[in-house]
């Protein structure tokens, strides 16, 4: 078994970035999970950008250890794939986080689709067995590592403050069954009997 150092650059060769929180609603993980009290969250999972020439498939392990009121903790975990391709395509699977070490059985909640080349985005409700088409917001040359760090606003316009208020808890993010061949191109298509609704607007005629 490979040593962290090891699989850091694994990752990194493959074109990764494992360890930034997303901010936009398409990489959320999970869901919606009830815990004591009737509370609930939802936890911002990895960023995965679309560099294209770096495919891969992998199994992501999740462990979320939140602070509870009384001192304690309470921990939820899921697994799950994600598939990129070297045209910087994305498939990933969202699972309900469910109590760690409890037999609980995690459920897919969504299939996720991104495809910067044709400007598509499924978003994939397996309950429903619907697919929510819209336009791929991410792109080949969207990914800025500094976009988050504190500073002026171009042309003068005010100072942007980026502060991590840690309230979260711990998050532990695992990569397993790592490889970096050409995955199957079925991965990048709405999966067979899920019925697509488009919510794209239509191009304007010249």
């Amino acid at each position: 078994m490979p040593g962290p150092c090891s699989l850091r650059l694994a990752l990194l060769s493959a074109g990764f970035c494992l360890f930034s929180i997303a901010p936009a609603q398409a990489q959320r993980d999970g869901g919606y999970t009830p815990t004591d009290g009737g509370g609930g969250g939802v936890l911002e999972s990895i960023y995965v950008p679309n560099f294209p020439n770096a495919p891969f498939t992998l199994t992501l392990h999740t462990e979320w250890v939140q602070p509870l009121p009384n001192g304690g903790t309470f921990t939820e975990t899921n697994n799950r794939p994600i598939v990129r391709d070297s045209a910087g395509r994305i498939y990933q699977e969202r699972w309900l986080l469910t109590p760690k070490g409890s037999n609980i059985p995690s459920q897919m909640t969504t299939i996720q689709i991104d495809d910067p080349i044709d400007q598509k985005f499924y978003n994939c409700f397996v309950r429903q067995k619907v697919c929510e088409l819209s336009l791929s917001v991410m792109g080949l040359q969207h990914y800025d590592p500094a976009r988050d760090q504190s500073g002026p606003l171009k042309n003068g316009k005010g100072v942007f403050l980026h502060e991590d208020l840690a309230q979260v808890g711990h998050q532990v993010f695992t990569v397993t069954d790592l490889n970096t061949t050409e995955p199957d191109a079925a991965y990048f298509q709405p999966p067979e009997g899920y019925r697509v609704v488009d919510h794209r607007k239509a191009a304007p005629t010249q």
